[in-house]
């Protein structure tokens, strides 16, 4: 599965600032449920 650019910078920014793995997993899930709330994507 190809990751797109966003969450790629996403998940190196996390990963940057010292967030463990469960952290951005729901960060990761946070932005998902935003999205399909909203039905648009970020």
């Amino acid at each position: 599965m190809k990751v797109s650019p966003l969450r790629q910078r996403m998940l190196d920014t996390l990963v940057l600032r010292g967030c463990s793995a469960s952290t951005i997993k729901s960060y990761v899930y946070a932005v998902e449920q935003l999205c399909r709330y909203y039905h648009r994507s970020p």
